[in-house]
């Protein structure tokens, strides 16, 4: 028998299984102990992860606990064979199940995994599939510029190996990037852009997500008809296909509309909704998300007590989880709640908490890297349309010259023109090895820049680190501060490694003499003024002077501008 014969024989036996069993996991089999029985029949090791990854993959969204069971059956067959292949496979669809139940730490392992195995492979679509779902889970944690450099690595394969459903896919993300950073106009543009692709390719699931994400974009526009039409597109294919993760998320959505629009009964059915399906698959994102929006309602309702507890639950899902973006929401909702009833202690607490969080996500650095990132995709995407626009010019060419060649020779003058082609063909050759040399040369210089700047701010980075340990040294040893106070406590926090701020404490004539101060400016200026307010304390009160605030100060002010040399004349320091 030929090899082909048997490859189509084993295709129409293989399909032939999964169509019989896959029915009759729905109808019959519930239990996994039962599949895996029957799995047990069938002689072929690659058919079996077949079989169970197919099924896996249908119920991930319905019944996520079952689907993994099949996952780590497969993933014992295939260790067994070692089919690194199905491996990462395996990998990424329990890395997508992790992140369906929120559990994002678990997620990444997976994925990563599933990455490295990709790369031995040399699958560039499994590389660019898992870089794609890895950026996602970075946008639910608040890490942006990394959600990004993965969006951006996956869209660059997408388009070298043509995958337009990807394209579309990844353009929907880093959507919803722009969206979380508060630019819904360029948001909607890359939405937009994932739709064309979708229309051409009719490929309705993925609209439906698309329209969910124009839908959210419409909503934190205010424009609440055109949210709920988007919203309810998006409804209607997630229903058909049993979506239960997107459909929760409609319903939410669909919920905070109704909610804005004044129709509070419909707001608070549809929040609920959504609520219980993520109860049932246990997305615990989900769930925190929508406990903060039925909290949020019950606030806007007037009923604290519903909305705090509410808010609770969600902030503490949102902490398990580490969804940074979710903790910063939650936690100004919950002060606001407390202050509303007078809590003001508690609110306080979580006024606190909100603006540590919302610093650590909105970070100049975390800013400053979106933005190269952004401009550096600009400026490869237009280089490489460049050299598109170039290549076409080039073939036409080409072409041209082939279309001559051809007429020429039909007219005896074959030889002269196969020269003359010879002749650029090698002409081209050299001047792109020349190019190719230049660049090669600018490159290298690049690098060399690029590692000049890193050493000289690692060394700037590690002096101010070693001035922190010596402005630490300066203050008072926590040994003298107990002895001098009964009860205290010390909240010094430096915004840039070293401080602008700082306290200080003495005892002289059964008084204690305690200072707390802020010096003009921070980091390092601010260190060197701190360091001088310190030595000066301690030489103004070691003399023979009234022990009084307004002496001491005085005095501090007259050290100051003597040091300075501080005259009041125009262009000295201040």
């Amino acid at each position: 028998m030929s090899t082909s014969l048997q490859l189509n024989k084993f295709l129409v036996y293989r399909l032939v299984f999964l169509i019989v069993f896959m029915g009759y996991f729905k109808t019959g089999a519930n239990e996994s102990d039962s599949l895996f029985k029957v799995i047990e029949k069938m002689d072929q090791d690659s058919l079996k992860i077949e079989f169970l990854l197919s099924n896996a993959s249908e119920i991930q969204n319905t019944n996520p606990d079952i689907a993994m069971e099949l996952l780590l059956k497969a993933e014992g067959i295939a260790v067994n064979i070692e089919n690194n292949f199905e491996l990462a496979r395996i990998s990424y669809m329990k890395g997508e199940l992790h992140y369906t139940k929120g559990n994002y730490r678990e997620a990444l392992f997976e994925l990563f995994n599933s990455l490295d195995l990709h790369e031995k492979n040399e699958n560039e679509k499994g590389i660019a599939d898992t870089y794609n779902k890895i950026g996602s889970i970075y946008i639910y944690q608040g890490n942006y510029p990394n959600a990004l450099d993965y969006f951006l690595k996956s869209l660059n394969i997408k388009v070298e190996i043509n995958d337009t459903i990807g394209i579309s896919n990844t353009y929907s993300n880093i959507g919803n990037i722009f969206y979380e950073q508060g630019n819904y106009e360029q948001a909607l543009n890359y939405f937009f852009k994932s739709i064309e692709i979708d229309k051409i390719r009719n490929n309705e699931q993925g609209m439906a997500k698309t329209y969910m994400n124009i839908g959210t974009v419409y909503l934190s526009q205010g424009d609440y008809d055109n949210a709920l039409e988007y919203n309810f597109k998006s409804l209607a294919v997630h229903e058909k296909n049993d979506d239960k993760q997107s459909i929760a998320c409609c319903y939410s959505n669909i919920a905070i509309a109704f909610e804005e629009q004044g129709d509070f009964e419909k707001a608070l059915i549809n929040y609920k909704e959504s609520l219980e399906i993520y109860n049932k698959i246990g997305a615990k994102q989900g769930i925190a998300s929508t406990l903060y929006n039925i909290g949020y309602f019950y606030s806007m309702s007037g009923n604290y007590t519903k909305s705090i507890e509410n808010l609770k639950e969600s902030l503490k899902i949102a902490q398990e989880i580490g969804s940074l973006r979710d903790i910063v929401k939650i936690s100004y909702a919950l002060s606001d709640a407390f202050r509303a009833i007078g809590k003001f202690k508690e609110a306080y607490n979580y006024f606190i908490h909100y603006k540590l969080n919302n610093d650590k996500l909105n970070s100049e650095e975390n800013i400053r890297k979106f933005t190269q990132l952004e401009m550096q995709y600009e400026f490869d995407k237009k280089q490489k349309e460049q050299e598109y626009i170039q290549h076409q010019k080039e073939l036409a060419h080409q072409a041209e010259i082939k279309r001559r060649n051809i007429i020429l020779v039909s007219l005896s003058f074959g030889i002269l023109l196969l020269f003359l082609l010879v002749f650029i063909v090698y002409r081209n050759y050299r001047r792109k090895k020349r190019d190719n040399e230049l660049l090669q040369k600018q490159k290298k210089e690049i690098e060399y820049q690029h590692d000049q700047i890193s050493r000289q701010k690692q060394s700037i980075t590690d002096s101010i680190h070693y001035a922190k340990r010596i402005q630490t040294a300066l203050l008072p040893p926590d040994e003298i501060v107990n002895n001098l106070l009964p009860e205290y406590f010390i909240l010094y926090e430096p915004r840039d490694i070293v401080s602008g701020d700082y306290y200080w404490i003495s005892q002289k004539e059964e008084k204690v003499i305690l200072v707390a101060a802020d010096c003009t400016g921070h980091g390092v200026p601010g260190a060197f003024m701190s360091m001088l307010g310190i030595s000066f304390l301690n030489e103004i009160v070691n003399k023979e002077i009234e022990l009084k605030s307004d002496v001491i100060l005085n005095e501090l002010r007259n050290y100051v501008i003597s040091s300075l040399r501080q005259t009041g004349q125009t262009g000295e320091s201040k």
